[in-house]
């Protein structure tokens, strides 16, 4: 198949999994045979050679990515471009589809290139389109537009002609409270560097070591975390150490365990390579995971499974979907407390360690390894493309289009303004 990948960052730009993602799995159908073409926005240093595949011309607008200032004025008209519609990028996207003529096209994340044009304007070329949704896009895109903009567009049509390849059930639930999609499989990110070796034993020397990946932010639990080391420590368990891998301010949290008492038992690293952190999940006993409910698919869980580290996660989150509790996961309510008393039972070997990394480890080689997640994805979209080779595109009335729905969307949103 030609794949036409849309994604509004990528590496080395990126936030997070989600561009990570459109990445990984386009780097593996191009190795499955497939010509792979991707679409992005130019990244802020020196990104690296990636053969003629990534095209980095789409121009990104968001307060998420740039500075904005903050009056209303500015603030609106950068979300116009970032949700509603920047022509030149349906423009450009456009004309690629006409240049490489693809048999599918593949979304990752549209926030910041005026999604809802660049939408219409896949459905308008007649290539199928299937959304990879890490994220509630829908909601991202249409969160505050007003119901005349949604309107130009038909958006609840709009995104009932995608077809969708969703992390999880979760996300699904959610994304439906917005909007129906289209023919949908739940796909989870799958697990890459399953075959790293485990380079300590569980609980070696009577010292439980735990790890806890992403950002130091509330929302991934950073506070719910460190209230149930405080509890730990405070009932006199000192044989354990907790490293941290993620961005944020680590000078604040590291003197904030000093005065908690608990400063020896906290280690920061920063942000780090994926490598490096399943190199270090590979010697830790249990990943420490209690992110927020709504968290869609993190894939951190299964690469920790995956080196025979075991989750303690939040047991309705996304990502939880795939484990079972006690099995291969410890399924925990999101609050200091029960992270606690997951700490402690880790700590004082009350948990069987070795055979829960080993069912770890088969779900993450199986079910939940990335080569199984790209075979269901690439199954996917050859299920979605039609045997027919590709029609040709109608440039010129479809340009002119993405121009006319520009300014109906823009006389809309800037009506709707002046009315508030």
């Amino acid at each position: 198949m030609r794949i036409l990948v849309i994604s509004n960052l990528l590496p080395p730009r990126m936030l997070g999994g989600f561009e990570l993602a459109a990445l990984n799995l386009s780097r593996a159908l191009r190795e499955r045979g497939h010509e792979v073409l991707v679409l992005t926005s130019p990244a802020m240093q020196e990104a690296p050679e990636q053969d003629g595949w990534v095209e980095r011309t789409l121009n990104v607008r968001d307060k998420w990515f740039e500075a904005v200032p903050p009056e209303p004025e500015a603030l609106r008209e950068v979300a116009y471009q970032s949700q509603v519609s920047n022509p030149s990028n349906a423009l450009i996207v456009l004309d690629r589809v006409r240049a490489f003529r693809p048999d599918h096209i593949l979304a990752f994340g549209l926030i910041g290139l005026g999604g809802l044009n660049l939408l219409a304007t896949l459905r308008d070329t007649g290539v199928p389109v299937t959304l990879n949704l890490g994220d509630d896009v829908p909601k991202h895109l249409l969160g505050d537009v007003p119901p005349a903009v949604r309107e130009a567009f038909d958006a609840e049509a709009l995104f009932a002609s995608m077809r969708a390849a969703i992390v999880s059930r979760t996300l699904g639930r959610e994304i439906a409270q917005t909007v129906a999609l289209g023919p949908t499989a739940y796909i989870a990110r799958g697990v890459r560097y399953a075959d790293v070796p485990r380079s300590r034993p569980h609980r070696d020397g009577g010292i439980a070591r735990f790890v806890s990946v992403g950002i130091l932010a509330p929302h991934k639990g950073i506070d719910v975390t460190f209230d149930a080391i405080e509890r730990v420590a405070g009932a006199g368990r000192r044989a354990f150490v907790v490293h941290f891998f993620g961005d944020g301010d680590a000078e604040h949290w590291s003197r904030e365990a000093r005065v908690r008492g608990f400063g020896d038992q906290v280690v920061f690293h920063g942000k780090v390579s994926q490598l490096a952190v399943a190199e270090a999940e590979a010697g830790a006993d249990a990943l420490i995971f209690p992110t927020w409910h709504r968290e869609p698919g993190a894939s951190v869980a299964g690469e920790a499974a995956a080196v025979g580290c075991v989750p303690i996660m939040t047991g309705d989150c996304g990502p939880s979907e795939w484990f079972v509790d006690g099995v291969n996961a410890i399924k925990i309510e999101r609050d200091p407390a029960d992270l606690a008393e997951a700490m402690r039972r880790v700590i004082d070997g009350e948990v069987d360690l070795d055979a829960m990394a080993a069912a770890g480890r088969r779900l993450a080689s199986g079910s939940l390894s990335f080569d199984r997640s790209v075979s269901r994805l690439e199954s996917w979209l050859a299920a979605g493309t039609p045997e027919a080779p590709a029609r040709d595109v109608d440039h010129e009335r479809l340009a002119a289009r993405i121009v006319e729905r520009d300014g109906a969307a823009r006389s809309a949103w800037d009506h709707a303004n002046q009315e508030s």
